[in-house]
């Protein structure tokens, strides 16, 4: 087979490589790779990227800071690897590292090291103000239908109450809870002022996080609606035949009416 395959011209051999290559299983393809890195000395193989990402951030988070370091300086999937979040935060739980330490001062460093140890403490950093609130548990009883976060609030339709709770650094405490049907859908103002929610009788309301109260509602005669979202005092409601109705709910009026007809998408006023 050997001389067959050496008689063939250069085109005929790279169309046979390719078949050949494309036939091969994946053991039978790992000890082609074992063979080709033995024959051939010049033949890059990179073992850590046939790992499975969780056991190569597994390795990585047993590296010191400056192993970490060099690692990263290899190839641009190590670097990624090298970066990661959990890989990060391991690496300077474990290290202790700071970037008050000699070993992150300008003098024991070049500049590449010095973005990368940066690049440690901001990463930790940021682990460390999110660690309060990741440990908080929300104790809820009932189904949840819908659910929505910002950045300072987390709602929830638990049964017939829709409920929300301002999230800090230090806890995680209810702040609004009304009567209602069962939500499909919430959504909070980007500002956090706001919240908005449809329920199962075709209707979309918009009620005050500050105080709880209703500030409006909607009704659809006919489409059920699956759907809201909400922008300062904008309302856009979502119904089951596709099309979407636009709310300045402040001046409680539609302002327009979004409908698809086939591929051609059309705006009433």
């Amino acid at each position: 087979m050997a001389e067959s395959f050496s008689r063939l011209p250069p085109s005929e051999r790279v169309a046979a490589l390719k078949s050949i290559i494309a036939s091969l299983s994946p053991f039978e393809a790992s000890i082609a790779k074992r063979e080709l890195l033995l024959s051939n000395g010049s033949v890059e193989f990179d073992l850590i990227a046939c790992l499975p990402c969780e056991l190569i951030h597994c390795i990585f988070g047993l590296l010191d800071p400056h192993s970490l370091i060099e690692c990263s300086k290899v190839s641009r999937n190590w670097r990624r690897s090298a970066c990661a979040d959990n890989v990060v935060h391991e690496v300077v739980r474990t290290a202790g590292f700071n970037s008050s330490s000699p070993a992150a001062s300008a003098d024991s460093c070049d500049d590449s090291d010095d973005f990368m140890l940066r690049r440690l403490n901001e990463r930790e950093e940021r682990w460390a103000k999110c660690q309060p609130v990741l440990s908080k548990a929300i104790p809820i009883v009932g189904t949840v239908t819908a659910l929505a976060l910002s950045k300072d609030w987390i709602a929830a339709s638990i049964g017939r109450r829709l409920r929300a709770w301002r999230i800090s650094r230090t806890e995680v405490c209810l702040a609004f809870d009304v009567w209602t049907h069962a939500a499909k859908s919430i959504a909070i103002c980007p500002s956090g002022d706001h919240l908005a929610c449809s329920s199962y009788l075709r209707t979309a309301t918009v009620y005050a996080l500050a105080d709880s109260s209703e500030l409006f509602s909607v009704t659809s005669p006919v489409e059920s609606i699956v759907g809201v979202d909400l922008y300062l005092e904008l309302l856009a409601v979502l119904k089951r035949n596709g099309s979407i109705d636009i709310y300045n709910w402040k001046q409680r009026r539609q302002i327009s009416n979004i409908h698809s007809e086939g591929s051609k998408v059309s705006r009433k006023l």
